[in-house]
């Protein structure tokens, strides 16, 4: 789970600013080793097909779009596409081996 890259998008709004700050505590809750950066590219949003913001991508595929779910929310959605990276890649199911 460690080479994720996780990318908040938005428009630079309160609420893209929130979920980048929030996806940031709970990579870190997480354990995480990651940086979660942060864009206002509008082009990059419509490129992952975003039609609203703001936006999350785990290894640039985009996996939210137009909320701002809370901390424990935000965890299982990045455990499962941390999950699903690792199965993708043909390691085990459990992702400790």
């Amino acid at each position: 789970m460690d080479d994720l890259t996780i990318t908040v998008l938005g428009s630079g709004c309160t609420k893209c600013k929130t979920l980048y700050e929030t996806t940031k505590a709970a990579a870190a809750e997480l354990g995480l080793k990651t940086e979660v950066g942060y864009s206002t590219n509008i082009e990059k949003m419509i490129e992952l097909g975003a039609m609203s913001s703001p936006v999350i991508a785990v290894n640039g595929k985009l996996v939210l779009e137009g909320s701002a779910p809370g901390t424990e929310d935000l965890k299982q959605l990045l455990m499962q596409h941390a999950n699903k990276d690792k199965k993708e890649a043909g390691d085990c199911c459990c992702g400790s081996c």
